[in-house]
This record gives C-alpha cells, sequence and structure tokens, in this order.
C-alpha cells in the first residue's frame, strides 16, 4: 500500500503557525543549529517499491536490541506497574499544563520530541503531540539532535588526540551504505538520486588492555620493520597444516556438538559427575566488557573503488581532527569487508613510491571482517554440498531442509546470511542426531518431546561411539574404500559443516583462538573451494599476518579488535562488521522509514552520528514505560516435529548405509575440499 504524504512547502516543523511567544528554549544545548539550516526533503517516497538495497542479514527490531543491549519486558508485579503507571500520568499531566502556560517549561517536552523521533513517530503525528503539549515541535527535536551531533564529533576529536591515541589510535570499521531518494513523479528539476556513501564506527580498547603491552611494537616504525622483514618470509605448508593441538582440539569440537545434540534433543543428564563438555575448551578468548565505540558521521565518498576509498580516508582524517602529517605518523587499522581492504590495498600500492610520507598511506593495515570472512566461507560450503535439487532422491543439504519442513531456496545470492547460518546449524544438527540414533539402536523410534533421563557416563559413552563410528578419520577412510559414496558424502558434510558452526559459536564466545584454529581449516580448504577466488588467498594472508609477521603485541591487538560485546553478557560477542551490519540497519530501515522519504542530508547531518543517543532513548521510553531487564538469548532449536520428519527420512534414504540395501539411489559424490586443498598445496610447494 502506498504512502500518504502532504507535499513538502519547505519548512519541515509541524509546528510552523507558531507565535514568536511560543519560542522553545535551548539554552541547553551548546550552538544549536539554526531551523533554516535543517535539511529539507522536496523528495516524495515511491509508493510501489523500497528503492534501498537489502543489508546481508535480516533483522527485526527485537533482534538488534539482543546485540546492542538488554531486552525489556513489563515487571509481573501488578502493584509496581499500577504505581509506576499513576506517577507518570502525574508527571505527565502536569508537565502539559506548564507547557501550556509558558513554552520555555519545555524540559519534558524536548526530552519526549527526541523520544518519539527516537522511536520513529512520523511527523503527522508530532505534530498532533505537539498541539497538544506533549512533546516539542519536530524543528526543535532536530535543534536538539544536531547539537548532540556536534557534541558527538567533539568527542571523536577528543578520542584520537588524548593521551591513549598516542599509545595506538582507535581503529576505524566501515562499509558502503547507498541510498536512493526517490520520486515517483518525476520531472526535469526533480528525478530520483542515488547516493553512494561510507558510514562506521571507531572502535578505542580500553587502557588498562595497553598496560601488559610493548608499547614500542605498537608503532608504526614496528610495522614497517615487520613487514620489510617479511618480504624475505618463505610461506610454508606448516603455516597452515593441521598440528597436534588443533587435531585434538577439533576432535573435541565435534565432540562437543554431539554432546550438545544429544542433550538437546535426545535425553538429558540425571547426574553432574562426570560433567559433559557440550562446549569446546576455551584457547585464547577476548575480556568481556562493553566496548567504546563511537559512531562515524555518513560520508558521501563510496569505498568501492581506489578512488572513492582516498575520499573516505580524507573525511575520516577530517572527523579525527588531525593534519595530514600527524595521521600519516601514526598505524592506523581499518576494518570491513574484503572488498574495501582490497581497495585500501590498491590505493596504497598506487601510491608507491610517494614523494611525501603523509601521502603514501603506509600507516594503514586493512583487517578483513570476521563476519564477512564466515558468510563468504558458509555460503561457498553450503552450496559445494547442496546437492541435486532435481533429484528427489538425492541426500544432499537441500533435501534435510525439506526433511525438516524448511523452504529449500538454494543460497546464490548475498541476502540473508544470517538465515543462511541458522540453516546450516539445524542440518548439522540433523546429521550429528540421526547418527546417534543409529549408535543407540533406535532410529525407528519416535523421539519423545518430553527428554527421559540418562547417566552421564552412558551419554558419553554415545557420543564416543559417534565419533568413531562416523566423525574420526578411519571411519571416512573406511566409507572411500568400500566406495560408500552415500555415507562418504553425510561424514563430509558433518565434517564440512562443523567448522562452520564452530566459527559462529566460537565468535559468540568471543574467543580469538578457537577462531583463527577454524581459520587454519579454511585457509586449506579454500585452494579446494574453486568459488573463493579472493578470500581463499587473503584469508591465507591474514594468518600469516596475525600469527607469524606482525610483532605479538600489535598482532594482539587486532585480533582484540575483530570482536566485541556490545551488551557486555558473556556469550553475546559479534564481530565487528557484523556490528555496523545491525548499525546500518538502524539508519537505513528504521530511521529512514518515517513517512517523509529519504532525505539524506538529514540521514548524514542528524542521524547517522547519532544513532547510539537514538537507540539509548529507545531504552528510556521502554523504562518510562514500566519495563524490567530481562535476559534473553535466540535459540536456533529444531521443533519435535521436524525432528521426528527428518529421522522418518533419513531412514527410508538410508543416509548413514546401517545397513546394505542394493537398490539404493546413488548420489553424485561430493569432493573433499579439505584434501584437495592439501594436495593443491603441496603441488605449489614442490614447484
Amino acid at each position: 500500500m502506498g504512502k500518504l504524504e502532504r507535499p513538502s512547502n519547505g519548512n519541515d516543523s509541524e509546528d510552523s503557525d507558531s507565535s514568536e511567544d511560543g519560542s522553545i528554549d535551548l539554552s541547553a544545548f551548546e550552538d544549536p543549529a539554526p531551523p533554516d539550516n535543517l535539511p529539507v526533503s522536496t523528495l516524495q517516497a515511491d509508493p510501489l517499491e523500497d528503492p534501498n538495497p537489502r543489508i546481508p542479514i535480516s533483522l527485526t527490531e527485537d533482534d538488534a536490541n539482543e546485540v546492542d543491549s538488554n531486552v525489556l519486558r513489563p515487571s509481573r508485579n501488578p502493584l509496581i506497574r499500577r504505581q509506576k503507571q499513576n506517577e507518570d500520568i502525574a508527571r505527565t499531566i502536569c508537565s502539559m499544563v506548564a507547557f501550556g502556560r509558558n513554552r520555555r517549561h519545555n524540559g519534558q517536552q524536548l526530552m519526549k520530541g527526541l523520544l518519539f523521533i527516537a522511536c520513529g513517530v512520523t511527523e503527522r503525528v508530532s505534530r498532533y503531540l505537539n498541539y497538544v503539549g506533549l512533546s516539542c515541535s519536530r524543528r526543535t527535536a532536530h535543534c536538539g539532535l544536531a547539537a548532540l551531533g556536534k557534541e558527538a564529533e567533539k568527542k571523536i576529536k577528543r578520542l584520537f588526540s588524548n593521551t591513549d591515541a598516542n599509545i595506538f589510535s582507535p581503529a576505524a570499521c566501515i562499509d558502503n551504505l547507498d541510498f536512493q531518494q526517490s520520486i515517483h513523479t518525476k520531472s526535469v528539476a526533480d528525478s530520483s538520486t542515488m547516493f553512494h556513501g561510507t558510514w562506521g564506527y571507531i572502535h578505542h580498547l580500553p587502557h588498562t588492555f595497553f598496560n601488559h603491552l610493548n608499547h614500542d611494537e605498537l608503532t608504526l616504525a614496528a610495522l614497517k620493520l615487520a613487514l620489510k622483514k617479511s618480504t624475505n618470509l618463505e610461506v610454508q605448508p606448516r603455516h597452515f597444516a593441521p598440528t597436534v593441538i588443533s587435531d585434538r582440539y577439533f576432535k573435541l569440537t565435534l565432540k562437543s556438538q554431539l554432546t550438545s545434540v544429544f542433550l538437546r534433543y535426545v535425553a538429558s543428564s540425571s547426574q553432574k559427575n562426570p560433567p559433559l563438555a557440550d562446549h569446546p575448551p576455551p584457547v585464547r578468548p577476548i575480556k568481556l566488557e562493553k566496548p567504546n565505540l563511537n559512531m562515524l558521521k555518513l560520508m558521501m565518498a563510496s569505498d568501492n573503488s581506489s578512488e572513492g576509498i582516498g575520499d573516505v580516508l580524507s573525511g575520516l582524517n577530517k572527523q579525527a581532527g588531525l593534519d595530514p602529517e600527524r595521521f600519516s605518523s601514526r598505524l592506523q587499522i581499518i576494518e570491513g569487508d574484503l572488498g574495501t581492504c582490497m581497495n585500501v590495498l590498491s590505493l596504497c600500492e598506487l601510491r608507491i613510491p610517494a614523494a611525501y610520507s603523509k601521502t603514501s598511506l603506509a600507516n594503514l593495515i586493512s583487517i578483513p571482517g570476521a563476519a564477512h570472512t564466515m558468510w563468504n566461507f558458509a555460503q561457498s560450503i553450503f552450496l559445494h554440498h547442496w546437492g541435486d535439487q532435481t533429484n528427489q532422491q538425492d541426500t544432499g543439504a537441500w533435501r534435510v531442509l525439506k526433511a525438516l519442513g524448511i523452504p529449500q531456496e538454494k543460497p546464490v545470492t548475498k541476502r540473508d546470511f544470517t538465515l543462511m547460518i541458522s540453516n546450516m546449524e539445524k542440518i548439522h544438527e540433523a546429521d550429528l542426531l540421526y547418527c546417534m540414533l543409529v549408535v543407540m539402536g533406535i532410529e525407528n523410534e519416535t523421539l519423545p518431546e518430553e527428554l527421559p533421563s540418562m547417566t552421564s557416563a552412558s551419554i558419553q559413552d554415545v557420543v564416543e561411539k559417534t565419533f568413531d563410528q562416523f566423525l574420526s578419520g578411519e571411519a571416512l577412510e573406511i566409507a572411500i574404500n568400500k566406495k560408500q559414496t552415500k555415507l562418504i558424502n553425510l561424514l563430509l558434510r558433518i565434517r564440512d559443516f562443523g567448522t562452520v558452526i564452530e566459527v559462529n559459536r566460537s565468535t559468540k564466545a568471543g574467543d580469538t583462538g578457537r577462531l583463527i584454529f577454524m581459520w587454519k581449516r579454511w585457509a586449506v580448504m579454500g585452494q579446494g573451494l574453486k568459488k573463493l577466488v579472493h578470500y581463499s588467498r587473503h584469508l591465507p594472508q591474514l594468518i600469516l599476518l596475525l600469527e607469524v609477521i606482525l610483532p605479538k603485541s600489535l598482532a594482539n591487538v587486532i585480533k582484540n579488535l575483530m570482536l566485541l560485546c556490545p551488551s557486555g553478557r558473556e556469550g553475546h560477542f559479534v564481530a565487528t562488521d557484523f556490528y555496523l551490519e545491525v548499525q546500518n540497519f538502524w539508519l537505513k530501515y528504521f530511521y529512514n522509514h518515517s513517512g517523509i522519504g529519504t532525505n539524506i542530508k538529514r540521514l548524514r547531518d542528524v542521524f547517522s552520528i547519532n544513532i547510539p543517543v537514538l537507540k539509548s532513548l529507545m531504552q528510556v521510553l521502554n523504562r518510562e514505560s514500566g519495563m524490567n531487564v530481562v535476559q534473553q538469548s535466540h535459540k536456533n532449536k529444531i521443533k519435535n516435529v521436524s525432528i521426528n520428519s527428518f529421522v522418518r527420512f533419513a531412514k527410508q534414504y538410508n543416509i548413514c548405509l546401517d545397513e546394505d540395501k542394493p537398490k539404493d539411489f546413488v548420489p553424485t559424490s561430493i569432493s573433499d575440499v579439505y584434501q584437495q586443498g592439501i594436495d593443491a598445496i603441496q603441488e605449489d610447494w614442490i614447484d
């Protein structure tokens, strides 16, 4: 349904007919922007479609709130709810009466005006709320946001100029963001315009983190020396080959995944001892604390080319308040997707040799984001195991999704990576579950809704037997020798999907050690995955950079910058580039859908740098409504009906080959990309 909008009259205030006596006192803000300078939208949104391209994740407001903070729910005590409501009603009525008699008594109205902007209230509704004295005008609220934005700009400059920045400059995470100002009724003067911008935030590690580091290894001179030494570095297979420690860790990872699936779908433990390891052991976890993040102002420069990256760096330098000489003398980390990093590297190479240090860009380190790395490898692995969707007897990943009752849409486009990871986890858990049912000899039984109890020793015994029969290297070797194609495909899918699930879970746990263990496996697998042209080269380069080339202190800083925990809750870490995608959701979809169409100037000058303030105001409104903090996490669990449906499918098509059936359909063999990667590395090493 199209949106009905009033034509713009050159004034974005809902209180345009108020007299001078009804002016608003803005003395609480420093240097408020005059209303005449506020951006004005003369464009109408296209009522037929949303012209703005999607971000690569599908989020709801609750999903975004879970990443950033806690979820708020009403108190269960009716007396507390009633008392809170009475207090709020009395305070609101008094403020409305005071505001009606003298509009300089506008404290509550100014706060509510900002709250209503933060919550996405349309201008039409805001005009009525201002008329009844419940809030200030939208013009005044935008003046307040503009003043808050100036304070945020000053804070960014202070962060780049304080003593901590002299030790190590705040890292910047950036991503391209495209908007379209769409006009439904076009003319010569008015036409739809696409704006290509870049947005991001700076991430500053706490001062205490640097206390145990060698500050001499965090300088630009140390970086240049390390890179100079790396020119003679001979890349060897041992840099990525599995070690005794990594093999033992991967074995524990698969066993923990088996244990987790067993406790979730088969039976619960009736004993606390011996403890069941449903999570892998920690390797190198990041300290749990809320990060110090500050959003940058939206820059009208695209990072999709070397020229655009140059404009982005100039904009970043300007927002940091540093002159070119001072900016070039500091080591600066840039995080983003692989395309952004490649453009940064391309621009650096174009400026070699540079006549001056301030134009060389030798102080930049570009780090590909952990989330985009996971999404691209996961997509390639998923497509590799997808199977033949034209054959109903095929037992590939698509057929497992169908048995679970999930729509089988092939993930060939980068539209919704969160859904793709969720589906891969469900496929993996279903495969592990059926393997354990076969070991227990109960694959013909229907799993009950209410889980029975088993002793911890019995559960451990099932896990060990399942690992030996299906997940060990010997099990795969036996299946290959017997030429059991269907079983080989299943075992390879379990092993490859297990790496994706572990990368996702290690990211949430904030454990960079576990993450790099899996990255090393992916660095080998990438040589066998033919469609990963760029990541198959750049992921090994990143591993060498962190593990071999850079000084230990600098590498430690970068590892701690790859993940962050916005809510400060255990198990809720996210990758830095994923967090930026969440902020893109707020700017691009929440605050861009306010009933007035896309207004680029307003998004750039008012909203982009104030996103943290607006989100906190939404939490304030929830608390003002009597909400309490609730710790909530989304669980990716398969329902009992879907589980039993999959078990019937697995038994019918004999996916584990628990008995010989000569008339069984033989699917197309899936290649072992890990072995192909090892072979490719060996060939390159011999040559």
